[in-house]
């Protein structure tokens, strides 16, 4: 029986696969700490809105512990997702310069910036109902 010929890949089919890889990686780094910072900042609101305005209007105390508790661990979550979007613009960073573009090196390098500053904003967001009454 004979045995079918298994293609191999070529160095230039290695070139695109790792320059669309790349570019893959340094846009996501760039986006998604922004969208996480939304979220963090989007979610943190209704929950403390409906949160207090359902207490009130009932009349019932606020229930501090849980709404605490959401709103650390959403943020908690959300930050380990900037960190990870981080880490990604890090690995485009650390393939060498051959194998990757200037764009893709740019888009990555400011994916790592939107991270770190992002996730300082997410920060933020988690110590206010730390610091603050969540329904003050």
């Amino acid at each position: 029986m004979r045995r079918a010929a298994v293609p191999t890949a070529s160095p230039t089919t290695d070139r695109r696969a790792i320059v669309r890889r790349a570019t893959a990686l340094a846009v996501t780094s760039v986006l998604v700490p922004p969208a996480a910072w939304t979220a963090a900042l989007g979610a943190s609101y209704v929950g403390q809105d409906f949160t207090c305005s359902a207490a009130a209007s009932a009349g019932a105390p606020v229930p501090d512990g849980p709404l605490g508790t959401f709103l650390l661990v959403l943020n908690v979550v959300l930050f380990a997702v900037v960190l990870v979007a981080g880490a990604l613009g890090v690995l485009v960073l650390g393939v060498p310069r051959a194998a990757t573009t200037t764009a893709q090196r740019f888009l990555a390098t400011i994916g790592v910036a939107a991270a770190v500053l992002f996730a300082l904003g997410i920060v933020l967001i988690g110590a206010t109902p730390l610091v603050l009454d969540t329904c003050g």
